[in-house]
């Protein structure tokens, strides 16, 4: 799911002056946007062990969740170009989904080899 809102959301640009830069570049901004234009802000999961055994995901905002890029083309843009776009790389994203995949369909077949095992060992002890 956090993947998935990355991939819809990529794209998703906002004016500079609406997220948090630093002073620097702040002063090169100069947008009449409204306030609820906000840069998308990308979630990361973490697996963390838990005592006793097992995972637990924890979802956080990912750090930093924008980079400003020059974009004239963008209804978005300052006077200069540029424009807040999500910090989302389409390829690692693909990526990670096709690793989840294969992660998912594994763990049948992993459950299947130790089912035939257990028999296997079970038919020789009989």
């Amino acid at each position: 799911m956090v993947r998935g809102s990355r991939i819809a959301n990529q794209i998703t640009s906002a004016p500079i002056d609406k997220v948090e830069i630093s002073a620097a570049a702040r002063s090169a901004a100069a947008n009449d946007g409204g306030p609820d234009e906000s840069v998308f802000h990308p979630s990361e999961v973490t697996n963390v062990s838990v005592a006793g055994g097992g995972v637990k995901a924890v979802v956080d905002e990912r750090t930093p969740s924008y980079h400003i890029v020059h974009n004239p083309a963008d209804s978005k843009a300052n006077s200069e170009g540029m424009v807040a776009m999500p910090n989302v790389n389409i390829t690692d994203e693909l990526v990670g989904m096709s690793q989840a995949r294969t992660m998912f369909e594994a763990n049948p077949a992993m459950l299947r080899a130790e089912d035939e095992m257990a028999g296997t060992l079970l038919d020789s002890t009989l």
